[in-house]
């Protein structure tokens, strides 16, 4: 199967055999399986590939990012289905991978906070084309409603999406965002910052989702007494007012949605396993267990 995937890019002139030339399957929990083309142990090409899951909406996407952000995201290289297998080739880029508490450490001159001001300040301006699935925020509360309505948690969430919410979700301009932009999927590549996994771009549209899903990711959603406690958290709020600040939105809004943000990214991720979405239930319990302000 590995040589039926090069000899697909071979075809397409996407990749050059007839220099030397490694691969490296890499395991993975996603649809389809992910290999590494490399040249002397340096990063060449990244492909992935299935033979049951078609990968067009996700090339689709990779590409929008590509051209929306060509500084932050890796070059899209093109999608092709043959033989039985749809493959998807993007640029590999020889990166830093970041940990949650290297970001956090991280001061306001650093390449990876100057490429996060770099994103976040152009999310207002970039215009991804249309994509498949794109959700307008003014359908975004009836769709969660809809959604959560056959979950256990549906008392829970329907009490936070209710009218007040709707309208003011409504009043936001509509952004692409990245849709899962964590720290595992952000690297410190030679030019600066590098976001990887744009699987989920411009899904959904609601201001805000991304800045929360770091956050997350980098343990900044800690209490306060918690946060307080871990030095490594010291630049939290100067960080988080400071990507507030570039994407345009006031921090105190930020943090009012907060709740809705939550009830977003359980469904983007609505298609994980039963024991991922149950944790992800879970944490929904413990964080939205007090009742919405009115």
């Amino acid at each position: 199967m590995l040589n039926a995937v090069i000899g697909a890019l071979v075809s397409r002139g996407w990749f050059d055999t007839h220099q030397p030339y490694e691969k490296v399957v890499l395991l993975t929990r996603g649809s389809g399986v992910s290999m590494l083309l490399t040249r002397s142990g340096r990063l060449d090409t990244h492909v992935k590939f299935s033979e049951s899951t078609d990968l067009g909406d996700e090339a689709e996407r990779c590409a929008a990012a590509c051209r929306s952000y060509p500084r932050l995201a890796a070059r899209f290289v093109g999608h092709v289905r043959q033989d039985g297998l749809d493959i998807l080739a993007t640029q590999a880029v020889e990166h830093v991978a970041l940990s949650a508490q290297g970001l956090a450490q991280s001061d306001l001159a650093s390449p990876v906070l100057r490429g996060l001001v770099d994103y976040f300040g152009s999310i207002r301006s970039a215009h991804a084309p249309p994509l498949p699935s794109a959700l307008a925020n003014r359908d975004l509360v009836p769709t969660l409603r809809q959604f959560f309505a056959d979950l256990p948690i549906a008392p829970l969430a329907l009490r936070w999406l209710d009218d007040r919410l709707h309208a003011r979700v409504c009043g936001l301009p509509d952004q692409a965002q990245h849709g899962d932009l964590v720290v595992n999927n952000l690297g410190l590549a030679a030019n600066g910052l590098v976001i990887f996994d744009w699987e989920d771009f411009g899904r959904l549209s609601v201001p805000g989702l991304d800045l929360y899903t770091l956050r997350m990711s980098a343990g900044w959603g800690l209490p306060a007494a918690r946060a307080a406690a871990a030095p490594h958290l010291r630049h939290l709020p100067a960080l988080v007012q400071r990507l507030c600040a570039a994407q345009g939105q006031a921090l105190a809004d930020f943090e009012s949605l907060i709740p809705l943000y939550l009830l977003a990214f359980r469904f983007l991720k609505r298609a994980y396993g039963p024991e991922v979405r149950a944790r992800m239930d879970r944490w929904l319990l413990s964080c939205l267990a007090e009742p919405p302000p009115r």
